[in-house]
């Protein structure tokens, strides 16, 4: 999943200029070959989705809040149990508000250590699906990160960016499906050539054929939209 990366990610993207998060999150990430560096993404609260639609109403905002004090940040408040990664991530992109009048576009974007202190994270959540993909609260109490550690300010930038994150993770979940799909179908394929009925493999009876048929072309469809959606997505993000 994207969470996974995201803070090497947009610390190359918005703050290539930064030495210190460079060598302290990016590089170490770059070299990991165990899969030790993780990140996750702290924007869902309890009383605010991931959705993003409300990036124009001022009373709408992360409850969330990070405070400049004596050059560090001071971050303070809850994400929801849903934060991909968030049991287990070494590094987090945080989003908290800065400034409450702007609402949602009052958010700033934080790079977070998983070791920070006043950190705290919840029990993970129990799913029926997408097990594999640690989700739970993630806690921060009077957490304090250098100034520099603020990767993009408060502005009209913050829609941009959230927007471009979650069509990168809806896109990441359209492929895992498809990649499901084209497993499903190909062991159902597996076992029509074997199954014999009527004297023949089930494959050969023309009803069930025309089951593979569709099936194919539903999987094609979907793959030939994630690939559209996903090149759409580069240009217009290359663009802004």
């Amino acid at each position: 999943m994207i969470s996974g990366a995201i803070a090497p990610q947009l610390i190359i993207f918005l703050a290539k200029e930064n030495k210190t998060l460079i060598d302290r999150f990016v590089v170490p990430y770059c070299h990991d070959t165990a899969a030790k560096n993780i990140s996750g993404w702290c924007s869902s609260e309890p009383e605010l989705g991931s959705d993003g639609k409300n990036y124009n109403d001022p009373k709408i905002r992360h409850q969330t809040k990070a405070t400049l004090r004596g050059g560090s940040w001071i971050i303070d408040g809850r994400k929801s149990d849903f934060i991909s990664n968030g049991g287990i991530a070494t590094m987090y992109i945080v989003f908290a508000n800065v400034d409450p009048k702007m609402g949602l576009k009052g958010s700033g974007t934080f790079v977070v250590p998983g070791d920070a202190k006043g950190l705290g994270r919840g029990r993970f959540l129990d799913k029926v699906g997408l097990r594999t993909l640690n989700q739970s609260a993630v806690y921060l109490d009077q957490v304090e990160i250098p100034e520099n550690y603020m990767i993009l300010p408060p502005g009209d930038m913050y829609s941009l960016l959230h927007n471009s994150i979650i069509t990168v993770g809806n896109l990441s979940v359209g492929y895992l499906a498809v990649g499901l799909m084209r497993a499903a179908y190909e062991d159902a394929l597996e076992h029509a050539k074997q199954r014999i009925q009527g004297g023949k493999p089930i494959i050969e009876h023309q009803l069930i054929a025309e089951k593979f048929v569709k099936m194919h072309i539903a999987i094609e469809t979907a793959r030939a939209y994630l690939w559209k959606g996903s090149r759409f997505s580069t240009l217009n993000f290359r663009a802004t």
